[in-house]
């Protein structure tokens, strides 16, 4: 019976040695892991910041007659102007902004700019220079690399510049059609806003613009059922708005299989607009 227990006590023992080996095996293979996804996580840093400072290299610095040169050959025009430029600081930034308006060239056809500065905060610092040619623009402005990296990727004519000579960084954007109302508000707001030491953040906006049929190409592939229907809709619109409200119901498709759809309009005070489609298969 005693040389049992010892048996038994000698397996147990053994087994909890096992145990104990495998433990400190799996605690040794995660720890490794941890320090590679740790080693890996660094290399990673290291290379964005290795890019980051390769591509400040890369980048071409420009003198002033270069980037004109440029904005001379410009193929696309831009409504972002010299006005749009002014006309959005003086509703913006009111009276905490010094506007300089002047005309495009001068008698002997040189360039001229319009030249804007901050006025806030006992800082009086220009920020912009906007030059037009024939409704080409292009925008000068006192900027940093971060500016710069929010655009990355997306194929836009961005220089470094030589001019003017100061110890703050200058950029080039050539405003050509790839350029939305708010890239350029974008833009303007943040070499506004560098100099009293506020970074401005771009907000994208990824919405995809479909056409109709690629509308309700889409509405085809849903498998999802709603109770939100166009009989659920006209009587919310009924009870809710009663008579300042046209409803306009229709069948779901034509006799040819087209899609219809509900269409309602506003009817209050002297409006009378047309402010949703509703679609139903």
């Amino acid at each position: 019976m005693f040389d049992m227990l010892v048996s038994v006590f000698f397996y147990i023992g053994i087994a909890a040695l096992g145990f104990l080996i495998l433990a400190v095996l799996l605690l040794t293979v995660f720890k490794t892991q941890d320090i590679l996804r740790e080693e890996e996580y660094e290399k990673m840093l290291l290379e964005e910041e290795e890019a980051k400072k390769a591509k400040v290299v890369e980048q071409k610095e420009l003198s002033l007659k270069e980037s004109l040169a440029l904005l001379k050959n410009e193929e696309t025009k831009s409504e972002f102007n010299k006005e749009y430029v002014i006309s959005y600081l003086k509703k913006k930034y009111k009276d905490e902004v010094i506007l300089n308006s002047r005309e495009n060239f001068t008698k002997t056809g040189l360039p001229l700019a319009d030249t804007h500065f901050v006025n806030k905060d006992s800082i009086k610092k220009c920020f912009i220079y906007v030059y037009e040619n024939n409704h080409h623009v292009m925008f000068l402005v006192n900027a940093d690399q971060r500016l710069v990296d929010a655009f990355d990727g997306e194929n836009k004519n961005i220089s470094k510049s030589l001019f003017p000579k100061s110890k703050d960084e200058w950029f080039v954007f050539l405003i050509d059609s790839s350029y939305t109302k708010d890239d350029v508000n974008f833009i303007i707001d943040y070499a506004y806003n560098l100099p009293l030491g506020i970074v401005v953040e771009r907000i994208k906006d990824n919405t995809k613009e479909l056409t109709l049929k690629e509308s309700l190409a889409l509405a085809n592939k849903s498998e999802s059922t709603s109770i939100i229907d166009k009989a659920f809709c006209l009587d919310y619109l009924k009870n809710k708005y009663k008579d300042e409200v046209i409803c306009n119901s229709r069948e779901n498709f034509t006799s040819t299989n087209l899609p219809l759809a509900d269409t309602h309009f506003i009817k209050k005070d002297k409006i009378k607009k047309c402010f949703i489609y509703v679609y139903e298969k």
